[in-house]
């Protein structure tokens, strides 16, 4: 259960996810490989047959497989790289990493505010919000008003404000009247409304 109050922990994060159910499995990939050459430990990318496709200049990388895009670090910055290297998006960090796909979408950044993208690096609803949760049962919680506090140095929470619904057009759904709401499971979330009500809602 996802609360409103997005805490960033530290240092852990699983990010094979990203490949097993981010992108589909085809026989048309990429595998990461390290090179110490230099001196340090440097990623790239390289076909099944051994052929270098992206040199090892990465810091970090986010998946070991490769299909459409790629998340890695460069000068210890998060980004999305499609195979020719262009830099296609800054993802949203989340658990220190590049954010989860959940849904076939992850959140990502741009002008301080947050959008979506799928796994091909494709921006499937543009970045206007300054805060919205990841997709569950087919929704994602946004906020208006709010802002985020820092609680120590390595946690944060977005408070205040009034939280809606988009769905995964990117349309507000569930308009924003609402002070905490956790995410929908299955067909209704709890809520809690501008007079301290704590209620039950479904995605009407």
């Amino acid at each position: 259960m996802t609360t409103v109050k997005r805490h960033i922990t530290t240092l852990i994060f699983t990010l094979f996810v990203l490949t097993l159910f981010g992108q589909k499995k085809t026989s048309d990939y990429l595998l990461a490989f390290t090179d110490i050459s230099s001196g340090k430990e440097l990623w790239g990318f390289k076909t099944t047959n051994g052929q270098v496709i992206i040199k090892p200049k990465y810091e970090t990388i986010g998946t070991d497989t490769m299909f459409k895009i790629a998340f890695v670090t460069l000068h210890f910055k998060w980004i999305a790289i499609d195979r020719l290297e262009n830099i296609i998006l800054t993802p949203f960090i989340f658990d220190n990493g590049p954010d989860y796909v959940q849904e076939g979408l992850f959140r990502y950044i741009e002008n301080n505010k947050i959008g979506f993208s799928n796994m091909k690096g494709q921006k499937i609803i543009q970045a206007k919000f300054d805060f919205v949760s990841a997709f569950n049962s087919g929704l994602a919680a946004f906020n208006i008003g709010g802002q985020l506090k820092k609680i120590d140095e390595e946690h944060s929470s977005w408070e205040g404000g009034l939280w809606g619904f988009i769905n995964k057009n990117g349309q507000i759904v569930i308009e924003p009247k609402f002070t905490n709401v956790y995410d929908f499971k299955g067909k209704h979330c709890e809520a809690w409304t501008k007079d301290g009500k704590h209620i039950l809602i479904d995605h009407k």
